[in-house]
């Protein structure tokens, strides 16, 4: 039984087959750009404090006028 898997973006069904397909070459050189090391910090969700409510008034709203030919 092959198992299938649903594409997220057009939710076509791909077959496991095309996972392997041979890896492609990068696009960029490891030469190019710049490596960032990146750290985990570890987050207390009990520290979070709520967001403060955030209210907006309400605008009126500009209708279309009918458009009128100028002539010259």
């Amino acid at each position: 039984m092959k198992r299938r898997v649903a594409n997220a973006f057009g939710g076509k069904e791909k077959s496991e087959k095309a996972n392997e397909e041979p890896q492609r070459r990068k696009v960029y050189d490891k030469n190019v750009g710049e490596y960032v090391k990146f750290e985990e910090i570890a987050v207390d969700k009990s520290d979070d404090t709520p967001m403060e409510k955030v209210e907006y008034r309400e605008e009126s709203q500009v209708s279309d006028v009918e458009f009128e030919e100028i002539r010259d």
